[in-house]
């Protein structure tokens, strides 16, 4: 069994005794021709959905270190957490550069 494709079936059906002698760019294709050969649909998303993608395959790939983030809360509710701004202007320093 032979498929072939509808659109160059239905080009065969309709041409007439005139257009096949015409050269095949100046025949004009069917309805049906047009919608297959137009180009395929597109999605364009906007940068801050790329950038939300961007966000959630990097939190997939980073493990969240649960009990860390558990022992930083006790310590918060606790009262406890000491902030420490010199390492935090240096770490911040660190990524700048």
């Amino acid at each position: 069994m032979e498929i072939k494709k509808i659109a160059s079936y239905m080009a065969q059906v309709t041409q007439t005794p005139e257009s096949m002698n015409q050269p095949a760019s100046k025949i004009e294709k069917t309805p049906l021709e047009r919608e297959l050969s137009s180009p395929a649909d597109r999605v364009d998303l906007s940068r801050g959905a790329r950038e939300m993608a961007q966000v959630k395959t990097a939190m997939e790939q980073n493990e969240i270190r649960t009990e860390k983030v558990e022992q930083l809360k006790r310590m918060i509710d606790n009262g406890t957490y000491q902030v420490e701004p010199e390492k935090i202007a240096a770490r911040m320093m660190e990524e700048t550069w």
